[in-house]
């Protein structure tokens, strides 16, 4: 089968991206590029370019048997009369043009914690004997990638613990479910590999290990060592936390139906982080390279913290 990954140079598209080569399937990456290229295998067809141009997508789509759509227009600048809506119908009909036989969507979290509910519809109405489309509502995901965010919950804290010997955590120590990188990965393959019937019209859920913000934050103060060997100090931020719904994942289907269970704990996952900062593979975690803002596009060579994030790739196969 060969296969498309659009956003498949970002957080966990380049996870992904890397695990279907691996498992011995022609990948094809469909990527603005905004934050670089850093950790996309060479054995993939990487291609430049914006879902909002029919022509990029369209190219992007030739011989295509299977679409994981991982982009998103969060943080990117869009006309006010475009929509999430619009531009997923749009990818939707040109991926049924395009005789794709099965369309498997990432709804990720927006900044407050949802995910939003009519693109995740517009997919599955979408489904069809000849065009099996489902979604899978991610929760909050951590732990390391080839292209590292240090923008994200559990990920921002043992960032800042390693670093500046302190945790920060929201007035209101909201409660979130957290899905780790492992899991994130092996339940997209399961999803390529599941009956048509068994996920065609389907919106899952994966989120596990629901904690609130002071329990993350403990956690994460156990696991990660501070510049001066005394444990990370906690504070409370003035302001509310950002996540408000991020909490509430009905995973049971997902067993159910797939046989998928997690396998891999957020506290493995600030473990493995830990190894790439002791080791050098990740600088500093309020480096821009790590958060998710608008940027002005990154050439493809890559740079020096690129090149040592490709290192740590190589370091963890097992993992990245």
């Amino acid at each position: 089968m060969r296969i498309l990954v659009t956003g498949g140079a970002g957080y966990v598209g380049t996870r992904l991206s890397n695990a279907l080569v691996r498992a011995g399937h022609p990948v094809r990456v469909l990527d603005a590029l905004l934050y670089g290229s850093q950790g996309v295998r060479p054995e993939i067809d990487l291609r430049r370019g914006d879902l909002r141009s029919r022509s990029d997508l369209a190219r992007a789509l030739e011989g295509v048997d299977v679409v994981f759509h991982l982009a998103s227009s969060t943080g990117v600048l869009r006309e006010a009369s475009a929509t999430p809506a619009a531009e997923i119908e749009s990818v939707l009909s040109e991926a049924q043009r395009r005789n794709v036989r099965r369309f498997i969507y990432g709804s990720a979290l927006d900044p407050s914690g949802r995910h939003d509910r009519a693109v995740e519809q517009c997919v599955v109405e979408a489904n069809s004997a000849a065009f099996e489309a489902t979604c899978v509502r991610m929760a909050s995901v951590c732990g390391p990638s080839p292209r590292q965010r240090f923008d994200l919950g559990a990920n921002a804290m043992a960032g800042s613990a390693w670093f500046d010997g302190r945790i920060e955590i929201p007035a209101d120590d909201v409660t979130v479910a957290h899905l780790t990188m492992t899991d994130a990965v092996r339940l997209y393959l399961t999803l390529l590999e599941a009956r048509g019937p068994d996920i065609g019209g389907r919106i899952f859920e994966a989120g596990y290990e629901a904690m609130n913000s002071r329990e993350l934050a403990e956690l994460i103060r156990d696991r990660v060592p501070t510049p001066n060997g005394v444990p990370a100090a906690i504070e409370v931020s003035l302001e509310a936390g950002r996540f408000q719904a991020a909490s509430r994942f009905d995973a049971a289907p997902l067993e159910a139906i797939l046989g998928f269970r997690p396998q891999a704990s957020v506290r493995e996952m600030v473990d493995q982080l830990v190894q790439l900062i002791e080791l050098g593979f990740l600088d500093r975690y309020d480096r821009d390279i790590y958060h998710n803002e608008p940027v002005r596009p990154a050439p493809i060579a890559p740079s020096r913290t690129a090149r040592l994030l490709e290192r740590a790739a190589r370091a963890f196969p097992a993992s990245l």
